[in-house]
This record gives structure tokens, C-alpha cells and sequence, in this order.
């Protein structure tokens, strides 16, 4: 039988000790039994840690260490500005990247769009985004009916779609 049973998580953010948590638990186990400790602990950021556990039952411990990552990847839209001038639309898309590491490969696609129906789509460079950085994208198309056209951009990145849209103005911003 296991008479007692306590546990303790220490955790640390980018290798400074950060925080102590007592496992809550079984306090004791007969031979068939299965038991888990566990603890409820809000991290109070995006951020790389590491925890170091140690089980202690009947004079006996059990240590384990593991790295792990609070959060997922993150596109934010900054600015997204559609300026004229003539027949001329220069667009501009400004992402920020809101997670602790590099986003890659991302390409924002601009669907320009009249009366509902998409008439061209421009595809930008493609860029990596710095951890906590932004970027900012731009393209340029010429019609010539301005006041009339929508345009989205989509960006896809991580497993995730972003999109944002601006409609029917010579100089509009988001």
C-alpha cells in the first residue's frame, strides 16, 4: 500500500525559477489502485517554461523534468491602408506576429473585388515574422471604377486563416 503521497512542480521561465505548485491528489493507494496528482496554474503570458516535478510516496520520490510552450501561433492585423491615387491602389498590410517565435512563410494574398466577384488576386512576397515583430506587406493594382471595389486579404500561416476587408473609398484605413 502507498500511505502518502505529495508532490511538488517547480516552474521556471527562460531558466529562472518562477513558481512552486503543490500537487493536489490520492493520499493513499491499495496495490489495485490507480491515483493522480494535478494542479490548476494559469501562465500569465505567451512564453517558453520548463517545470521540474517531484512525486514523494512512502520515503520513495520520483523526479521528471519538461519543457512546454504556453500558447499557438498569432497573426494580428496593425494597419491595413488602401491609398489612391488615379487609376492607382497601393495597399498595405501591416501583421504583427503576438507569438514568442517566428511565424514562416507567410504570404498574404489580396483578392480585389467588384460588384461581389473577385477580378484579380495579388499575391505579396513571401516573409518570415519574427517572434514579437511585425511586417509589413505591400502591393500595388490599377482599375479604373475605385469607388466601387472591396478589398480582403488572406493570410494563411500555422494551420490558420486571417482575413480582413476594406470596401469602396479613394483612401481608407483599418
Amino acid at each position: 500500500n502507498i500511505t502518502s503521497v505529495s508532490g511538488t512542480i517547480e516552474v521556471y521561465k527562460a531558466g529562472e525559477f518562477f513558481d512552486t505548485l503543490d500537487l493536489d491528489g490520492t493520499q493513499t493507494l491499495s496495490p489495485d489502485e490507480a491515483g493522480q496528482l494535478s494542479v490548476s496554474w494559469t501562465a500569465p503570458e505567451f512564453e517558453k517554461y520548463s517545470a521540474d516535478a517531484k512525486v514523494v510516496w512512502n520515503s520513495r520520490s520520483f523526479l521528471t523534468s519538461q519543457n512546454f510552450t504556453v500558447g499557438e501561433p498569432l497573426l494580428e492585423v496593425e494597419k491595413f491602408i488602401r491609398e489612391q491615387n488615379g487609376n492607382k491602389a497601393k495597399i498595405t498590410l501591416t501583421l504583427a506576429n503576438k507569438w514568442i517565435e517566428p511565424i514562416n512563410a507567410v504570404n498574404p494574398k489580396f483578392n480585389i473585388h467588384n460588384n461581389s466577384q473577385i477580378i484579380s488576386s495579388i499575391y505579396t512576397s513571401q516573409q518570415d515574422i519574427p517572434a514579437k515583430s511585425s511586417v509589413e506587406f505591400t502591393a500595388e493594382f490599377e482599375i479604373a471604377d475605385i469607388q466601387s471595389v472591396k478589398v480582403e486579404a488572406v493570410v494563411a500561416y500555422s494551420g490558420k486563416t486571417l482575413s480582413q476587408s476594406l470596401e469602396a473609398s479613394k483612401t481608407q484605413a483599418v
